[in-house]
């Protein structure tokens, strides 16, 4: 049984040693969806699971949420999954300092499942159309973390009257009469905003459009989807038959498009539906296109924009003097008007109603519109000549117009008035003196081709203009294109040049503190009523005062960050532990902070703001690699000095058992012979004997100092009774 017990026990115990040594959880995995079983995956505003790929980025909604669930596993010190993480939080965000709560992990199904809002978890700096990283966050009950990172491709569906400024949300006939078919074709894409200009991408995955019949809707926005539906083909391109059953003059068409990933956009649409074999006398007003957009909420003093696709009319936007709830804003394009005509070339009659918001409401109304260079052209219009005139008054009025940019379709232009009525958009045409060509007027001499101003300061600049006609003076005007209009003044306004000089303006550029930062390609515009001319030119924006001083103490910030790392990562080479991976990080890190702080120091604030994005997202990254190498590298060590702890014990749990199955006949001494033993007894005889001895002596000393103190005492006490 002894035997036995000293076989199991060490065996036993041996085992439990080596569990312990080797099941230890060193770091948390969020698995990424490699294997089929062990998946993160995400959706968007309640649309399907999409797997999150780096490869193919799932789509996300710009403006709705997204929902993420996904697997937590612990991981031991080889990397193997051991059980999952059924106790902890999970927070997501674009770095750890800005992350948010998602929810708390658990054991049923997934081990989280968390909805967030789509702009509270993206990069500032991510924009639609783009591919953005964000991370997922998992800590344990007992302050294990574990992170992953997962990149988004950010959209917003659009379905559109306008898709590269060339394809038309369309009828097939211009004219809709009752029970006859008309096609409706038009084009769905995601947009990507620039410099608040929407661009279009196509559309990756097919989408579906469905129509709401306006002749089974009781009010507006009644009735239900078809539920038929048309597809996209692979450049975003739909088309199909209607039958409209009913007549009206006010009718609205309801079209909405659903991609793949449930993502959905909507745009209405109003057309007159005719009576058979009827002229246009028999519908109320000769309306072309009408478009209406609600808007929920009007805050006093807060200007607040509705945004419309299918007329000239692009955006109104509205401030108010009080709060105004559920204002609704309509758009008529007109083919005619009782009013009297106008003077010059006529582009479009517009009348724009509203509900819900009066005259005595606004305060300011900002219009921004378009003008077809096809009609400019073809009309011979003089571009700087487009304005917006208003019907007030029973006659047209002019109100302040200009021009914003233009493209290779399009001019666009910005107008500012006190009220929504009748409008008309109309341009004076060129004057032409025969036997002279335009390019015989103008010319824009000596100009900067670049201009560099600080935020928040001012500069003046001087673009001299010549009249190179030979006969005629011109009464010239410059204005610069596609920057705000209140970002710059010319001196003087306009100027009367005389044949074959030049002209001197002074433009003075103001700044504003908060103007972006960037380049912004713009053009000067020299005009007259023959002729006009451009040039373009580079208006920079550079870093101002307050800016610069964020940007230092941004700078000062990350070096000391960057000190922290680099005495952890030369720490970690010191151990002589290696990491490829680390290495990369830490010198793109060390060569882009140097790069900052020498573009800071020579003055160029601007292009070491261009860095602080990527140095940023650099730190973080860099830390946690050096985090997970130095928990690797525990880990190892523990892992080392565990196997010499267990491989000790097993030498002597072996030693100890083979000294146990020894046969007793085995002497571990070597024998000693006769003359030996008797020379060790002898010796020790001789011991013992000096121990007695001494001990003899001993007792002797005590018994002799014990009779000294004992005479001492009595001779004491003699005295002390003599003296009583």
């Amino acid at each position: 049984m002894k035997k036995f017990l000293s076989i199991i026990v060490p065996i036993i115990f041996f085992l439990f040693i080596v569990n312990i040594a080797f099941a230890t959880n060193t770091s948390i995995e969020i698995t990424n969806g490699t294997e089929t079983t062990y998946k993160t995956q995400i959706k968007t505003n309640g649309g399907i699971w999409q797997d999150t790929d780096n490869t193919d980025p799932p789509k996300i909604d710009y403006n709705g949420n997204i929902t993420i669930r996904g697997y937590v596993y612990y991981l031991n010190e080889t990397g193997d999954r051991t059980t999952q993480v059924t106790e902890g939080n999970v927070t997501i965000g674009p770095t750890k300092s800005s992350e948010v709560y998602c929810g708390n992990l658990d054991e049923t199904g997934y081990n989280f499942e968390c909805t967030v809002d789509t702009q509270d978890v993206i990069p500032d700096s991510c924009h639609i159309g783009e591919n953005c990283t964000i991370y997922i966050w998992v800590n344990d009950t007992s302050g294990l973390e574990g992170n992953r990172s997962l990149k988004l491709w950010i959209r917003d569906l659009n379905i559109t009257d306008e898709y590269d400024n060339e394809y038309l949300l369309t009828f097939s006939s211009d004219r809709l009469e009752v029970n006859t078919t008309v096609t409706i074709s038009g084009y769905v894409y995601y947009k990507k905003e620039v410099d608040e200009h929407n661009i279009s991408i196509p559309i990756s995955r097919t989408s579906y459009i469905y129509i709401k019949d306006p002749c089974e809707q009781e009010t507006y926005g009644s009735g239900n989807w078809s539920t038929s539906r048309t597809s996209t083909d692979a450049t975003g391109k739909f088309s199909f038959d209607y039958k409209p059953n009913c007549t009206g003059s006010n009718l609205k068409f309801w079209l909405k498009a659903r991609d793949s990933y449930g993502i959905e956009s909507y745009i209405t649409i109003r057309k007159a539906v005719y009576p058979k074999n009827t002229t246009s006398t028999a519908v109320d007003r000769d309306i072309e296109t009408i478009e209406i957009e609600n808007i929920p909420k009007l805050i006093k003093d807060v200007p607040t924009a509705a945004v419309f696709s299918l007329t000239k009319i692009q955006e109104i936007k509205i401030t108010t003097n009080k709060r105004v709830l559920l204002a609704e804003i309509t758009i008529e394009e007109l083919g005619n008007s009782t009013t009297t005509k106008p003077e010059g070339k006529l582009y479009q009659y517009i009348n724009i109603t509203k509900v819900n918001l009066t005259d005595s409401d606004i305060s300011k109304v900002e219009i921004k519109f378009k003008v077809a260079k096809s009609w400019i052209e073809a009309n011979n219009v003089d571009p700087n000549t487009i304005k917006l005139i208003k019907y007030s008054g029973n006659k047209w009025n002019d109100i302040d117009t200009s021009l914003r940019f233009s493209d290779n379709n399009y001019y666009y232009y910005n107008s500012t008035s006190d009220s929504l009525s009748m409008y008309a958009i109309t341009g004076q045409e060129k004057v032409v003196i025969p036997g002279i060509k335009e390019s015989d007027y103008l010319n824009i001499t000596t100009y900067p081709t670049t201009i560099s101003i600080e935020q928040g300061k001012n500069k003046t600049e001087s673009v001299t203009v010549k009249n190179i006609n030979t006969t005629v003076n011109q009464s010239v005007k410059l204005t610069i294109t596609d920057i705000n209009s209140s970002w710059y003044t010319v001196t003087p306004d306009s100027a009367i040049i005389s044949p074959n000089t030049n002209k001197i303006f002074n433009i003075t550029f103001i700044i504003p503190s908060d103007a972006e930062m960037k380049d912004y390609n713009i053009k000067y515009n020299a005009s007259s009523s023959y002729d006009y001319t451009t040039e373009n030119f580079t208006l920079s924006i550079i870093p101002g005062d307050e800016l610069k001083k964020t940007i230092n103490e941004t700078l000062a910030n990350y070096s000391a960050i960057f000190n922290d790392i680099e005495i952890e990562y030369n720490e970690i080479k010191n151990k002589g532990i290696n990491s490829t991976t680390l290495d990369t990080l830490y010198n793109d890190l060390k060569t882009k902070l140097n790069s900052a702080i020498s573009f800071r120091d020579s003055g160029d604030y601007k292009s070491a703001y261009n860095l602080l994005d990527d140095i940023n997202e650099d730190l973080t990254r860099t830390q946690q690699e050096i985090d997970k190498v130095i928990k690797q590298g525990q880990g190892l060590l523990g892992s080392l000095t565990r196997k010499i702890i267990i491989f000790t014990i097993i030498g002597v749990i072996i030693a100890f058992i083979i000294y146990l199955f020894l046969p007793p006949s085995i002497q571990i001494l070597p024998k000693l012979t006769k003359k030996g033993r008797k020379e060790i007894r002898e010796e020790e005889g001789l011991v013992k004997d000096r121990f007695d001895e001494e001990f003899e002596d001993l007792e002797k000393s005590e018994k002799n100092i014990q009779e000294i103190q004992k005479d001492r005492f009595d001779e004491e006490f003699e005295e002390l009774e003599k003296n009583q």
